[in-house]
């Protein structure tokens, strides 16, 4: 009976430890090191391994610190902040990301040449080229619609003292007349509706 005893006590404490055990656990993950932009290619030093409570990650999507290799060379599809928790989805192959007769082309907006707070990454607009005010005198202003593009990355850009930083996708045939339409002033964006 001592012996019956004791194998309990031995179960229990195997039990009692794997349970404690499994309630430390953790999951060495990948975070971005730093921040990273929209086309940036990631390098190896731009990723940190923490560590997260295996429990804690539940249904989130990430990528185990072993598998690091399935990242870097990758392409960021947006903006990833410093910290976030990184994920495969969040990257792609860089052919992928700008697709063949495709151009990410940047520009930088005054104040009231886009529609205010609503335009965002992934969202489809018109680009608009306004006329020179300075050229038409006596003339109608007629504005050309230069094409469509997709919006890349939106950011603030107050250290420019002027309105928005935008990257746009554009048909590269398209893309020197979008830099020079911005780089001129002219350039307005028009939100399509979906």
């Amino acid at each position: 009976m001592a012996a019956l005893g004791g194998l309990f006590v031995l179960i229990a404490a195997l039990l009692g430890a794997s349970y404690f055990s499994s309630l430390r656990s953790s999951q060495a993950v990948l975070v971005a090191g730093s921040n990273l932009a929209a086309g940036d290619i990631v390098a190896a030093d731009a990723l940190q391994v923490v560590e997260l409570g295996a429990d804690g990650l539940g249904q989130l999507s990430f990528v185990p610190a072993d598998r690091q290799d399935e990242v870097v060379g990758l392409t960021a599809l947006g903006p990833v902040p410093a910290g976030s928790l990184l994920s495969v989805a969040m990257f792609g192959e860089r052919a992928d990301v700008i697709p063949d007769g495709r151009s990410v082309v940047g520009v930088v907006l005054d104040r009231g040449a886009l529609p205010a707070g609503v335009v965002h990454a992934g969202d489809d607009v018109e680009l608009i080229a306004v006329a020179d005010a300075s050229t038409l005198v006596d003339e109608p202003r007629v504005a050309e619609v230069l094409g469509r593009a997709q919006v890349w990355v939106v950011e603030p850009a107050p250290e420019l003292e002027r309105g928005t930083s935008l990257s746009v996708v554009v048909e590269s045939g398209l893309a020197p007349e979008v830099a020079q339409a911005a780089a001129d002033g002219r350039l307005r964006i028009g939100l399509v509706g979906r």
